[in-house]
C-alpha cells in the first residue's frame, strides 16, 4: 500500500473528532499530542493541525515511516522541509500540503493532507479545520508547497 493511501486511511477514521467548547477537552485530541510526542500539550484550544499530523505520521509502522518534523510537528510551516516538493499541477492524494495564515511571510500555517481540487480551492483533509478533522476547502493561493512522503 502506497503512503499516501495508509495515511489517508488512518486519518479517515479520525473524521469527526472536534475540540470541546469551553475548559473541557477532548480526549481524543490531547491522545494525539501524546501519540506525537508532544506531552506539553495541556488543551484542545492548541492550533493541532500540525499536531494531528504528526499524530498520523506515529502510526504508520515503523519500518514504513520517513522522516517527519517530530518534535516540531505543531508547526505546521515546519512540514515544508520534509518529503520531495512536488508541483499542484503534479499533487496526488494525500501529499501533505501547507498553507499560509495571516500573510505568506507569517510564522504561522496550516497543513492537512491533499484530497483534489475544487474550483479555485483544493481540499484537505485534516486536523483543527474549523475545530475538528475534516476535509475542507482551502484557497489555492494559500498554498506554500505541497511535499510527497
Amino acid at each position: 500500500m502506497k503512503l499516501n493511501h495508509l495515511l489517508l486511511d488512518i486519518a479517515q477514521n479520525e473524521i469527526g473528532v472536534k475540540e470541546i467548547p469551553g475548559k473541557e477537552n477532548n480526549p481524543r485530541i490531547l491522545e494525539y499530542a501524546r501519540g506525537a510526542g508532544l506531552n506539553w500539550v495541556k488543551n484542545d484550544e492548541t492550533s493541532w493541525c500540525g499536531i494531528f499530523m504528526g499524530w498520523l505520521f506515529s502510526e504508520i509502522p515503523e519500518t514504513l515511516r520517513p522522516d517527519y518534523p517530530k518534535e516540531k510537528a505543531a508547526t505546521a510551516r515546519e512540514w515544508m522541509k520534509y518529503g520531495t516538493e512536488v508541483d499542484l499541477a503534479e499533487a496526488q492524494f494525500g501529499d501533505v500540503v501547507v498553507f499560509w495564515r495571516k500573510s505568506p511571510q507569517s510564522w504561522k500555517g496550516h497543513v492537512g493532507l491533499y484530497m483534489g481540487r475544487h474550483g479555485d480551492d483544493v481540499l484537505c483533509l485534516g486536523g483543527n479545520q474549523n475545530g475538528q478533522v475534516s476535509i475542507s476547502n482551502f484557497d489555492v493561493e494559500k498554498i506554500l508547497s505541497i511535499h510527497r512522503t
